[in-house]
């Protein structure tokens, strides 16, 4: 057995110290002949069952995907973080290390589309645990013929009854372009030209997920120079629109002065918008400005109901580092901040 198969077998058999052995040779075996696609058919079952260690598994073998998993399993972050988070959810140890490892590589758009592929996965039993379509207000028959494709992961079907509807004009089409040609998976190829192409022409036509896409690609430097006057651009039109992470987004420009002057109340504003929307990485964002006192009276009591709303929504705050600095009276309080935002749907939040 080659290095590279022993480590994984190594990084696999920590992994599924819960998984009953039969099943867990079957899969170790199989990973010690390269034949991964086989390993990943094995342990999937036990993950669809909720198998915690099974479920971590998964997210070891889609984030080694490049690394370790030449044959049969792509690398891919997304799930991998979706399999992390819902490991560590259902009381796996170390899934919620590596999830936040996994974190720090990933850009704040993918974290946000992780977390909503493992609510969608949980919420369906482990019927829906591929990626969540970003399709917005698409009633054709069609649309629901490609997302069926787009489910089942079959991208080349999907991009074949898409693309007709793009070229005609159709923003909804040319934005879910835009997001396939992006991440090229199964069967199509990642193409950044080709996704900022499909998505300016659905921003251009006021598609507000377009417009958050396109801002961060802006942003990131993502198949364009990096420009952080457009990314303001275009999160700001989407934002405009109510849209939840285009407004994060924005308040993380007046954050940092990217691209705007740096400005603590612009960012406050933002997140509040994208907070009061459900938003986990807003929720967090507001919790460290009332921490650190930026642009708001120093509050540790607001920052912790703001922690602790975002951990519930299955964000990764600083709630147990704030909560180091106040009395256990504090807590109880700032908790039950937390229970009233959440109960008035963040109408009644402690300002």
């Amino acid at each position: 057995m080659n290095r590279i198969t022993l480590t994984l077998a190594t990084v696999l058999s920590l992994a599924f110290t819960q998984v009953t052995a039969q099943d867990l040779n079957k899969g170790l075996e199989a990973a010690q002949a390269s034949d991964y696609a086989t390993a990943l058919k094995e342990l999937k079952p036990l993950a669809e069952q909720g198998n915690a260690s099974a479920q971590n598994g998964l997210g070891l073998m889609y984030s080694l995907g490049a690394s370790f998993l030449r044959k049969g399993v792509l690398q891919d972050n997304l799930t991998a973080h979706m399999w992390y988070n819902i490991s560590s959810a259902n009381g796996h140890e170390k899934a919620g290390e590596y999830r936040d490892k996994l974190e720090a590589l990933m850009i704040a758009s993918d974290v946000l589309k992780a977390m909503a592929m493992a609510r969608e996965c949980m919420n369906s039993n482990y019927k829906e645990c591929g990626y969540l379509p970003a399709f917005t207000q698409v009633t054709s028959q069609d649309f629901s013929e490609r997302s069926e494709a787009y489910k089942a992961g079959d991208y080349v079907t999907a991009l074949k009854e898409l693309k007709p509807l793009a070229e005609q004009g159709d923003a909804d089409a040319q934005s879910n372009l835009g997001f396939i040609y992006r991440y090229g998976k199964k069967g199509v190829l990642k193409n950044t030209t080709e996704a900022i192409k499909w998505y300016r022409l659905s921003a251009e036509q006021g598609d507000a997920d377009a417009q958050s896409n396109l801002g961060d690609m802006y942003n990131q430097g993502e198949g364009v120079l990096k420009d952080y006057a457009k990314a303001v651009k275009w999160y700001r039109l989407s934002a405009e629109q109510g849209h939840s992470y285009a407004q994060y987004s924005l308040g993380n420009m007046y954050n940092y002065g990217n691209g705007v002057l740096k400005d603590y109340i612009e960012t406050l504003k933002w997140y509040r918008l994208s907070a009061e929307q459900g938003n986990s990485l807003a929720q967090n964002g507001l919790g460290l400005m009332y921490e650190e006192g930026n642009g708001v009276l120093q509050d540790n009591l607001t920052a912790h109901m703001w922690y602790n709303i975002s951990s519930a929504n299955g964000g990764i705050s600083g709630r147990d580092w704030v909560a180091d600095l106040m009395t256990a009276t504090d807590i109880s309080k700032a908790t039950a901040m937390a229970r009233e935002c959440m109960k008035s749907n963040y109408k009644k939040c402690g300002y």
